[in-house]
Formats: structure tokens, sequence, C-alpha cells
């Protein structure tokens, strides 16, 4: 009986970890721009566990804005806003209190909104 349940929680163990791989919404890195200048790009790398790293590329150096677990709003600037990946190709930037973002690339009314590219 006790194999039986050991034996249980391991395959539960193992498929709960299967699917928080399906969840990711892709796997590897990706840029992104939300004011279209040089020196202002960022990339979103995610790894196959989850592992996700957010990072700002100046003209002079890089400096890393997340890193830790994959989540649905990823916090920015200690929760002072938030990214959120929308489906595979888009990322938005969310509020404090994750409501879409407005006015990035100099349009006030525009959402932050841009696409992902290899």
């Amino acid at each position: 009986m006790l194999k039986a349940l050991l034996a249980a929680g391991m395959m539960m163990a193992v498929s709960s970890t299967g699917n928080a791989a399906t969840h990711l919404p892709f796997i590897g890195e990706k840029g992104f721009n939300w004011v279209g200048g040089y020196g202002t790009g960022e990339t979103i790398a995610i790894n196959a566990n989850g592992y996700t790293v957010i990072k700002f590329h100046g003209t002079s150096e890089t400096e890393v804005f997340y890193k830790g677990r994959y989540k649905q709003f990823i916090p920015m600037d200690g929760g002072n806003y938030y990214y959120k990946v929308i489906g595979k190709n888009s990322i938005a930037m969310l509020d404090k209190n994750k409501k879409q973002m407005y006015g990035c690339s100099g349009e006030k009314s525009a959402p932050c909104i841009e696409k992902l590219w290899d």
C-alpha cells in the first residue's frame, strides 16, 4: 500500500512539473523595444524549467531587470509595474494594478504592447 502511494505521488510530481513547462509562452530568448531607440532594447529569456531573465541592453551596459520563475505577471521595479507575455510573440506593460499602460512609444493613446522578435 505504501509503495502504491509513493508511486502515485511520484507520478503526480512528474506530471505537475511537466504541466508547468507546457504553460510557458515560449522557450528561448526574444527581444523587444518599448521606445524604438538605439540602446533601449530588452530581452526576455525563458528556459524549459521556467527560469526567466529580463535584461535591458543600453549603449554602455546591460542590466538585469528580472530573474526568477516565469509568472503570468512578471513584476518589474519591485512591483511598480509588470510585464505580461501575450501569446508567443508580444509583450505588454501593465501598471501596478496590472492594468494596461499607454504611451510607451510616445503616442499617449497607444497601448504599451510590443512585438517580440527572435
